[in-house]
């Protein structure tokens, strides 16, 4: 037995594999999807990946979106399903918070990997101090009273993102609130630079601007280097933020870009297979591609129908080294408290020159939809909701 089986219990999280037949117009011998449900029906957030323990094999910190402590598990992935073994990863124990995204980055350059978690106010109506955990030589994790000057106490925070925006080579942070608050408290996004030592507030590089962010992502959609922030705002429409250079502050760059519309989800990847990021976006009905062509976004190319699309995310399902895509829909009613019936998902397979094959993954039983995170080759999908109860899934193509 390990020195870490010694430390804690081993809690098993049961998967049990379902093998499912695509319903799609594929000729016979196509990719069937593999769905791995876990035994466990829980609430959920969202969830984040990263190989805590260096044994190759993804690891998954999910948030359920609950105040008591204990009740945000850091997973060990496993070939045999995951182990719940936030008590040995968080020795001090994992406070209880009202956490939503957070971000893995090496912030004190020790060569061990932090974390970083946002955490929401109440509605506006209180406060909430974003987390700091900083990794020992054993890579376990502890929380930094004062999260380095990054708490942002009055914030409702909501994603967020790591780039290096003056240049130095540390992370930075730049955090999307929810806006506005109940007791009208302005608290704006915020953008945090790195010290090594210390998280300094960055208003000057012109992001900290009070509006609610629904969708965030930081790509270099222009090849120069320095990352772009692609935002989503309350009534879904998208921004897009250029840096012109390392240090200087963020220009609104949306039309020059090419880009606009309403959207509630952007994910960036090279879907052409010609060496720059294209843009796969999704709003309630449709999702579809804008093809980056010389850092001018073409007009919408591919693109499918659905219906209530809440979250994408981008991997490479099949080792050919062209990024897929996952859909994830949600339920009618997301905070109600009983369970809800789900929406059935889809994996799009990417044929490298900006159009997929549509492969669809059955509706669970129960559930409403609320993330999916790229997991190895696949998917780690959480269909709880805040208050509705759900599975997590692994999803995975098998076949040619």
């Amino acid at each position: 037995m390990d020195h870490e089986e010694h430390l804690m219990r081993n809690h098993l999280i049961g998967l049990v594999a379902l093998l499912i037949w695509v319903t799609s117009a594929a000729d016979a011998g196509s990719p069937t999807v593999e769905v791995t449900d876990s035994l466990i029906l829980v609430s959920g957030h969202s969830a984040t990946r990263f190989d805590v323990n260096g044994d190759g094999w993804d690891d998954i910190f999910l948030r359920r979106h609950e105040a008591a402590a204990g009740t945000d598990w850091m997973l060990i992935g496993t070939p045999d399903g995951f182990n719940d073994r936030t008590g040995y990863w968080f020795p001090e124990g994992l406070p209880g918070s009202d956490r939503h995204g957070c971000v893995f980055a090496d912030f004190d350059a020790n060569g061990e990997t932090d974390l970083y978690c946002v955490v929401g106010a109440d509605r506006g109506g209180g406060t909430g101090d974003n987390e700091l955990f900083l990794a020992d030589t054993d890579g376990r994790f502890h929380l930094v009273p004062g999260a380095w000057g990054a708490t942002d106490p009055y914030g409702r925070a909501r994603w967020p993102v790591v780039l290096d925006a003056n240049g130095d080579g540390r992370p930075d942070i730049f955090i999307a609130n929810d806006q506005p608050r109940l007791d009208e408290i302005t608290a704006p996004n915020r953008l945090f630079l790195n010290t090594g030592s210390a998280f300094v507030s960055a208003p000057e590089y012109g992001l900290d601007q009070a509006f609610l962010i629904r969708c965030l992502e930081a790509a270099d959609l222009d090849g120069d280097g320095q990352a772009e922030i692609i935002a989503c705002n309350r009534d879904y429409r998208i921004k897009v933020y250029r840096q012109p250079a390392a240090g200087e502050p963020f220009v609104v760059a949306t039309a020059e870009f090419g880009i606009g519309g309403v959207w509630r989800s952007a994910r960036a990847g090279d879907f052409d297979d010609d060496g720059d990021l294209d843009l796969l976006l999704a709003r309630y009905g449709k999702v579809t591609i804008r093809i980056n062509t010389g850092g001018l976004f073409a007009p919408i190319g591919w693109s499918m129908d659905t219906e209530k699309v809440n979250h994408l995310a981008v991997n490479d399902v099949n080792g050919d080294g062209l990024p897929d895509a996952y859909v994830q829909q949600a339920g009618d009613d997301c905070i109600a408290i009983d369970d809800r019936s789900d929406r059935e998902d889809y994996l799009l397979i990417g044929a490298g020159d900006g159009t997929f094959t549509v492969l669809t993954v059955p509706a669970v039983k129960v559930g409403c939809g609320s993330w999916v995170e790229p997991y190895e080759d696949g998917f780690f999908v959480v269909n709880g909701s805040i208050t509705s109860r759900g599975p997590f899934q692994i999803i995975r193509l098998e076949g040619p």
